[in-house]
């Protein structure tokens, strides 16, 4: 039977594993290029075609960041007939890529820490001397 000590050492351990995978989390989807691909397939499904259009990178950097997405399991790929009509004809499947929960709660947490990021420095913050200033506005 645990004593009270080892519960507690325990208890702290999953919360660091918790945390710990939240900022691997956090570190893959804060990444440009995935983040740019989660947000693609955020509202839609995509295929591989297509987010390389629309994100202007080559099938190679997509298929790569999306393995780390899918390793994750931020983004899920599924195959299925393409819905345009030059791929109908083919009647070829396509890996079609959409978002997981778990990937839009990431997605959300990053895009809410950006917003607080963004928004002006806390007051405790904020220089007021002459100090920081640039030598133009002296």
């Amino acid at each position: 039977m645990p004593t009270r000590k080892e519960k507690k050492e325990e208890s702290i351990a999953e919360q660091l594993d918790a945390t710990f995978r939240d900022l691997v989390l956090i570190h893959v989807v804060s990444h440009p290029t995935r983040y740019s691909i989660a947000k693609a397939v955020e509202e839609n499904p995509l295929y591989i075609n297509q987010l390389c259009r629309r994100l202007g990178l080559g099938r190679r950097i997509i298929t790569f960041h999306l393995m780390d997405l899918e390793k994750f399991k931020l983004v899920e790929t599924y195959l299925d007939f393409p819905t345009s009509v030059k791929a109908k004809k083919k009647a070829v499947l396509a890996r079609f890529t959409k978002l997981t929960q778990k990937g839009r709660d990431v997605l959300n947490g990053i895009d809410q820490i950006r917003n607080q990021l963004s928004g002006s420095p806390p007051r405790s913050l904020r220089m007021t001397s002459n100090a920081s200033k640039t030598p133009e506005h002296i």
